[in-house]
């Protein structure tokens, strides 16, 4: 029965009386004459809107006291708080992902009650994502869906969702037959907030400072909370507790913020928010997993502080700021807070040293022209003001982000300076730290041999400066690198050891994370995925453990891409995937692009070109942006995909060639197998068998200078089916032996069962029809693993064909 119309609670027994058709007599009080008629029967008595008469508790008190067997449902927005209530919480409806689905009930709830204003109203692709918006906006909340679905006659579901984030006046409706209090959101609220003692009603107004939860410590320190008033407005389903964090409907706080402006208590609630978060920041930075919980609050507080220019509390948290931001990954959050906070009127050194992290961040994710400007701008301040330490820091890490986008010259201008001013002052460390950008730009440039030269005079001079020991391990690192890609294998291990060793000893796991994982990309490169396999999995574990979570992306998608190649489709596909959730938050585009790649090349191995051209087409165009240093490796595997998907041979010959061209001429000299590779492949499905066997013998020439077997592999495979079709069946044969142990030492699953198919060719070429036979078996037994592998992913299951 309804209550709602009702006045007082000592209407309750005549209301229930009549719903439930008892004849009432005289003589004797109404509400005895009811708790006799429920003496002895079974009933289920269900009470709506009962938070209006709350002072009527006593009666449902009494009615299940006369009536042993009566039970009582009791709807309210407050407690009754009898002795033997039971609290069943009701949340919204479940919350559409981000793009939105139309099988979520809270998106169908809208369509339904849009269709009847608008009869026109359908559900196509942008729609969906605005209606998912205004239903995560209300929070499941079924009356906050049907207001804002009233509006759908006059307004577009991206102008209703646009109003909706500014406040609650639109969620309001003139249908004549919704009853008053339930006409919009504001009504509804303005009732609980009425039930409220004053100091609650304050209190409330106080915690909409809050974002995205808060604690108890938080509530304690910020507003004038005590733990009564906390239980008030829970019981009044204004505010949520789980586990120990209290958080409040979006809905709720945007009302209670508009009564915080009318107490005229927000610059000051806003002052003491801003206060506790950054100094709370400072002093719990070692418990990255608790902090992440308040981002929200975090990134409040900052922008407040900056706001009122609180240089202080600023200086102070910048630096566990970026640690924050490094160890979960929101190195995209902390580019624009640094960008919001260097557009205030804080003083020069202090917007200095926030476009210094901001610059840093924008390099790590990628976008590298905007981290150059944020350098430069900070060089500026730096020479005005006469700090030469800014200017350094300024100097190098514009040498970082251009040698990363490739821009050499430019990258080697700035290192050059850096190196002079830190002569001049006298900064061994930082002298150090620049002919290592000097050293990275001559290695990309390929001079690798004076890149070496560079890299040993940063670790010498790095040793000699007793600094952090950070440049020394960096240049280890680098010096690793270089030698690796000369095919000097030995002094590599050597170097990376020691960059480990020295790593270890400082006690810096990020660091030791980083090097591990750089070992893996070079060993993918370098053929060998099984070796690179083990790396990637050892740096994940670090990384995580090291709460460094963009190092974990990056490690998880070299992780995903070796399983790929060594035909460990199920996991690579798994860890792909993981890998793009993890890279939409940490905002690092280059390792977005390796797990669509690490992707791509599942789909073009399970013979999929279509899939695998979308996906390497999306990573091609993130890493022109920005990661240029794989563009070539991308582009040679997207003109195999354009020949298996097409037939476009002229094309995918054209972009092949310009791959193996893009590898030599810039330097590029890691890539120049994989781009061999895509050549050979274009030129096999054209049938120009020279082409392929001239490319295929220069690259195994580059290859087997560097013992890079993985490649090795490939390009005799390639070499072989070449041989073979211009008729030289025993140079063909001699090519696939020495093949086929290097593909099967590195797991190259796909590139064993090719090997068995030319193999299989040539045998009949010879009329050895066993050999034929044992060939075609083991390429059928391979292919019969990776089914096996791949059964529990129905979407490759399904399109498998290989």
């Amino acid at each position: 029965m309804p209550l709602a119309a009702l006045e007082s609670a000592d209407d309750i027994p005549a209301a229930i009386a009549s719903s439930c058709g008892i004849t009432i007599g005289p003589g004797f009080p109404v509400l005895d004459q009811v708790l006799h008629h429920f003496r002895d029967r079974e009933i289920l008595l269900v009470l709506d809107n009962f938070e209006r008469l709350i002072d009527g508790a006593l009666v449902v008190r009494k009615l299940l006291d006369a009536g042993p067997h009566l039970r009582v449902l009791a709807t309210s927005r407050e407690r009754l708080n009898l002795h033997d209530e039971v609290v069943m919480r009701l949340g919204g409806l479940s919350i559409p992902p981000e793009g939105g689905s139309a099988d979520n009930p809270a998106v169908r709830l809208f369509a339904r009650h849009a269709q009847r204003v608008a009869p026109g109203f359908r559900l196509d692709a942008p729609t969906l994502t605005s209606v998912a918006r205004i239903c995560r906006l209300a929070e499941g909340m079924p009356l906050a869906i049907i207001l804002a679905a009233t509006w759908t006659g006059a307004l577009s579901v991206r102008e209703i969702a646009s109003e909706m984030s500014r406040g609650i006046d639109i969620l309001a409706t003139r249908l004549r037959d919704v009853p008053s209090r339930h006409r919009s959101m504001q009504n509804v609220i303005d009732q609980t907030w009425e039930r409220l003692s004053p100091g609650a009603q304050r209190v409330f107004a106080e915690l909409s400072v809050f974002r995205g939860g808060f604690t108890r410590a938080a509530a304690t320190a910020v507003t004038s909370v005590t733990s009564e008033t906390l239980q008030t407005l829970i019981e009044h389903a204004l505010i949520r507790r789980e586990d120990d964090r209290y958080s409040i409907h979006e809905l709720l706080r945007q009302y209670a913020a508009r009564k915080l402006t009318d107490y005229g208590r927000e610059a000051h609630v806003a002052a003491r928010h801003h206060a506790f978060y950054l100094s709370w920041l400072v002093d719990s930075i070692r418990e990255p997993t608790e902090t992440e919980l308040d981002f929200e609050n975090l990134r409040r507080a900052w922008e407040h502080a900056v706001t009122v220019a609180d240089e202080p509390a600023l200086g102070l948290g910048l630096v566990a700021l970026i640690r924050f931001c490094e160890s979960t990954g929101r190195l995209s959050d902390l580019a624009r807070l640094c960008d919001f906070s260097s557009e205030g009127g804080l003083s020069r050194a202090l917007r200095g040293r926030l476009l210094l992290a901001g610059a840093m961040a924008r390099t790590e994710v990628g976008d590298f022209s905007r981290a150059v400007e944020c350098y430069s701008e900070a060089e500026r301040i730096a020479q005005d003001d006469g700090d030469t330490q800014m200017e350094l820091r300024a100097l190098i890490g514009g040498a970082d982000a251009l040698n990363r986008a490739r821009k050499l010259e430019q990258a080697t201008a700035l290192a050059t300076r850096a190196r002079g001013l830190a002569q001049a002052v006298g900064d061994s460390e930082a002298e150090a730290d620049a002919h290592f950008h000097l050293g990275r730009a001559l290695w990309y440039g390929g001079r690798e041999p004076q890149a070496l030269e560079t890299m040993t005079r940063a670790v010498d001079l790095a040793k000699a400066s007793r600094g952090s020991g950070r440049v020394a391990i960096q240049a280890l690192n680098g010096m690793g690198a270089v030698c690796a890609t000369s095919g000097r294998i030995s002094e590599s291990a050597a170097c990376f050891q020691q960059a480990l060793t020295l790593a270890r000893e400082l006690g810096q796991l990020s660091i030791e994370a980083e090097i591990i994982e750089m070992q893996g990309w070079l060993l993918l490169d370098s053929g060998a995925p099984d070796q690179s396999q083990a790396l990637f999995s050892t740096a994940v574990e670090i990384a995580k453990r090291a709460g460094l979570l963009w190092v974990a992306t990056a490690a998880t998608s070299g992780l995903a891409l070796s399983c790929a190649l060594l035909g460990d489709f199920a996991r690579a596909y798994v860890l792909a995937n993981d890998g793009l959730r993890l890279t939409e938050r940490v905002g690092v585009a280059a390792h977005r692009a390796h797990c669509l790649h690490a992707l791509a090349t599942i789909y073009g191995h399970l013979g999929m070109p279509a899939m695998a051209e979308a996906a390497r087409n999306t990573a091609y165009q993130i890493l022109c942006v920005h990661g240029p240093a794989w563009l070539v490796e991308i582009q040679g595997r997207l003109a195999v995909d354009r020949v298996e998907t097409d037939g476009d041979i002229a094309s995918a010959r054209h972009f092949a060639e310009s791959a193996l061209e893009r590898a030599t001429t810039n330097g590029q000299y890691g890539l120049l197998p994989h781009a061999a590779d895509a050549v050979c492949q274009v030129s096999a499905a054209a049938g120009d068998w020279s082409r392929l066997l001239g490319v295929a013998q220069e690259a195994l020439v580059f290859c087997k200078s560097r013992d890079l077997t993985g490649h090795i592999a490939i390009l005799e495979g390639h070499r072989g089916a070449a041989q073979l079709a211009l008729g030289d069946t025993d140079a063909a044969i001699q090519s696939l032996q020495t093949a086929l142990p290097h593909a099967e030492t590195h797991g190259l699953v796909r590139t064993q069962i090719d090997l068995h198919r030319t193999f299989k060719r040539a045998c009949a070429a010879t009329g050895n029809a066993t050999g034929a036979a044992l060939h075609h078996a083991r390429a059928s037994d391979l292919i019969a693993q990776i089914r096996q592998n791949i059964r529990d992913i129905p979407e490759l299951a399904a399109g498998m064909n290989i």
